[in-house]
């Protein structure tokens, strides 16, 4: 639906920037939810533009 790569999706959750809604505990597949959708695209915007991680993490703080 977002065009990005479960390798990034994992990366996000890793580092902080997108958690998963809900995780399956018996899986451990991760689910995320419609109103995710406009922070994913913030974060792609904002690592479009240049920024790194820890940019991007202070920029979603701040639109929050």
């Amino acid at each position: 639906m977002t065009q990005i790569s479960i390798r990034m999706l994992r990366y996000y959750d890793e580092v902080g920037l997108l958690k998963p809604a809900e995780t399956d505990k018996w899986t451990g597949y991760r689910m995320y939810s419609v109103e995710q959708i406009p922070v994913l695209n913030k974060i792609i915007y904002l690592r479009d533009s240049g920024f790194n991680v820890s940019e991007i993490a202070v920029a979603l703080d701040k639109m929050d």
